[in-house]
């Protein structure tokens, strides 16, 4: 994930870290698969995966940061409780069954 973005990404982090602005983070796709990051930095990110296009395999690369992957067809409920104190995000990766991952 990031690939030809790694100095913005890497501003980004750094400006989040800097400024201890907590709390962020990054829904996503395009990465043919959907995953889970959790960012040195405290961030998550959430990668959605392809419900209508081909899946991608093996990640380009091992990425310590990622947590978890599959080379499935998906898509991403992401729901936002504004009830709770702090406001929570709440995200499940489905097949494209409607099977939770």
């Amino acid at each position: 994930h990031w690939n030809g973005f790694q100095q913005e990404r890497n501003a980004l982090l750094e400006l989040l870290t800097t400024e201890r602005i907590p709390g962020v983070v990054f829904v996503s796709a395009d990465q043919h698969r959907p995953a889970t990051n959790h960012h040195r930095e405290g961030v998550r990110e959430y990668v959605s995966g392809p419900l209508a296009i081909g899946v991608g395999g093996i990640p380009l690369r091992v990425d310590p940061e990622m947590r978890w992957s599959r080379g499935v067809r998906s898509y991403s409920v992401v729901r936002v409780d504004a009830s709770a104190a702090p406001a929570r995000l709440l995200l499940e990766h489905k097949d494209a069954s409607g099977a939770v991952l």
